[in-house]
Order: C-alpha cells, then sequence, then structure tokens
C-alpha cells in the first residue's frame, strides 16, 4: 500500500509503477477526486485499475457524477474500516473476473488463424481413421491422428504461455483472493484422473486456505502438474496430489512414481522456454514467476514436484471449511 498526498503525485506513481486499486478521497490539495478520476480513466494504464471515491457526505447527485465519470465504488463518511475494507475486497474480486474474461477473450481470438489449420488437420487425420481399412493403412492413420492431436495441443499451451507474458495478467502478489481452493483441486485431480481411466489410482487430500492466486491460474498450475504426472506414469500405478499450508504459504505436492524426470530439465537448465514437449514445465515456471513461487522437484523412486503458493495476507475465517480427500482403490496412500 502507497500513500501519496495529490492528484499529480497519484498519476505520476501510476505512470511508472503498476496500481492495483486507486482510494481517493472527495477532496485533494491540487485537484478534486473527480477531477482526478477523470484524468485516471483517460490513461492508457489506469483505464480498467478500480477506483474508489471517498465523499464527505452521501450525496446523490456527487454519486451520480462519480459513477458516470467511471467510479467503481463511492463511499461516504465517516467511514469505518471494516466498511472500507469490504469495498476493497469487493473491487479485487471484480477485477480478477474482470481481467480473466479478458485473457480467456484474448486467449481465444488470438488462435483463430493459429489454431484452425491445426483443428482441421485433427479433423482430417481422425476421419482417416475411422474409415480407412484395418492394416497398416489404418495403423498410419492412428499415428497420423495421434501426432495432430499432440500438435495441436501444444501449440495450445504455447499460446497460453505467451498470454503468461502480458504485463496485464502480472497482478501483485496479495490482490487475487480465492478461498478454499480444495474443491477446484479436487476438480481438477478427479477430471485429469477420469481422462486416463485411472480413477483408481488417485488419492489427494488438500486443507483449506485463502491463496492470493487467481483461480484461472491455480486451476491451469494443477492441471499440468497432475496432467503430466498421469502422463508418465504407468496404469495401476499410483498419483498423488496433496495441499497444505505450511509456514510461509500453501505446498501443492504432486507425486508419482514414473520414470523421473531428467535433472538438467528439472533445475531449468533444459526446458526452461517453451519449445518441444517441456512447454507444459515452462508454463508451470512462468506461473510461479508471476505469483513468486516456488518450485522444486525430487527425483527418487518417481518424481515429486512441490509447488509453494503465497497465502492472503488478510485473515480469512475458515473455520467451517474441511479438508477435502480421496484414495483410490488401488492407490497408495502417500498423503
Amino acid at each position: 500500500m502507497v500513500s501519496v498526498a495529490t492528484g499529480a503525485a497519484a498519476l505520476a506513481f501510476a505512470a511508472e509503477k503498476p496500481v492495483v486499486l486507486l482510494c481517493c478521497r472527495a477532496t485533494l490539495p491540487d485537484m478534486t477526486g473527480l477531477t482526478l478520476l477523470k484524468q485516471w480513466r483517460q490513461q492508457d494504464k489506469t483505464i480498467l485499475t478500480p477506483f474508489i471515491l471517498i465523499l464527505r457526505r452521501w450525496c446523490k447527485q456527487h454519486w451520480r457524477q462519480a459513477m458516470v465519470a467511471g467510479a467503481d465504488d463511492v463511499l461516504a463518511e465517516p467511514l469505518g474500516p471494516r466498511t472500507l475494507q469490504k469495498a476493497i475486497e469487493a473491487q479485487l474480486r471484480k477485477q480478477q473476473r474482470r481481467l480473466a474474461k479478458y485473457e480467456d477473450i484474448k486467449l481465444n481470438g488470438l488462435p483463430v488463424r493459429l489454431l484452425g489449420s491445426s483443428l482441421e488437420l485433427v479433423g482430417t487425420c481422425q476421419d482417416l481413421q475411422r474409415e480407412a481399412a484395418p492394416g497398416r493403412l489404418h495403423n498410419a492413420a492412428q499415428y497420423a491422428f495421434h501426432l495432430a492431436r499432440l500438435q495441436h495441443e501444444t501449440l495450445r499451451r504455447y499460446l497460453r504461455y505467451q498470454e503468461l507474458a502480458e504485463p496485464l495478467t502480472a497482478i501483485p502478489q496479495g490482490t487475487r483472493l480465492m478461498a478454499a481452493p480444495q474443491t477446484l483441486l479436487a476438480v481438477a485431480c478427479t477430471t485429469i484422473a477420469t481422462r486416463y481411466g485411472r480413477v483408481f489410482d488417485l488419492t489427494y487430500r488438500f486443507e483449506p486456505a485463502a491463496l492470493a492466486i487467481s483461480t484461472v491460474h491455480l486451476e491451469l498450475l494443477a492441471t499440468e502438474l497432475i496432467d503430466n504426472a498421469f502422463r508418465h506414469t504407468r496404469f495401476a500405478s499410483p498419483v498423488t496430489v496433496t495441499g497444505a499450508v505450511v509456514e510461509g504459504g500453501y505446498r501443492l505436492e504432486v507425486r508419482d512414481r514414473g520414470v523421473g524426470i531428467l535433472t538438467r530439465v528439472a533445475e531449468g537448465t533444459d526446458g526452461g522456454a517453451a519449445h518441444g514437449f517441456y512447454v507444459g514445465l515452462a508454463l508451470v515456471r512462468r506461473l510461479c514467476g508471476l505469483y513468486g513461487a516456488a518450485l522444486r522437484f525430487q527425483m527418487k523412486d518417481g518424481t515429486q514436484v512441490q509447488v509453494d503458493l503465497p497465502l492472503v495476507d488478510q485473515a480469512v475465517d475458515l473455520s467451517l471449511q474441511k479438508p477435502t480427500a480421496y484414495q483410490g482403490k488401488f492407490a497408495d496412500n502417500l498423503c
């Protein structure tokens, strides 16, 4: 949190550094809060940044002027700290949904030309596989369909990797809130295990917490790690995913007993960029970089991946939340 005394200082600060939210009084030494709001909305860097205006007293006319000028919320003095805190949290949640929607629109609009031909190739290979007679031609068509689908998925991951390089997605730590992530993580585990037909190999346990990370990014991070564990392990080989509150963060851990990962890939000397089959790992590294999350690998009897995600700064009541757990019939409980 940064405090400035004048509207000019606020505009100058926003021109140099990203601002998540601005809370302003109705009267400033050099201008009114309404004037600052109008100038705030004219700047490219702050046109989407939430703006809360605090009036000296409630006045319907002033409220309408502020909302027309682009204020996200208007409060009136006397103002209690709890009211201000709730207003700020509400605007941050709205900003989170707004940015997530903006990311999806950009991602869906950008690959129209890039993914169009790739998707057509997948469909063509699938048609060949269906119509080819049993034998060498059918085997060749099946192999071509597998390669086309793999290429299509790699291209989608690379586009997502490029999207995460946009400054708009790099929200400072502690501003994107998501309470109790255990439901989202449990759904991700079950979905991927079902896709591979290996629900019985899955074990998970997630403790409740409040993470300072976008729900979209958390789901993407967990999906890449869990999918990688199932992709590189055999049928009837256990995959365990846990989430627990540790000192300084929330540790998401994925363990499997697969072939393991090369040391140079785990250390980032190889596979750090988005190329080849390492695009998923590059995507995970970029997500961790956005939120300052530590990423660690341990290679012993398989692979163990740990990601320490940031928690929200303020206290969140999670007393009514319970851990979410599941153990497959044939899985080992490594929790």
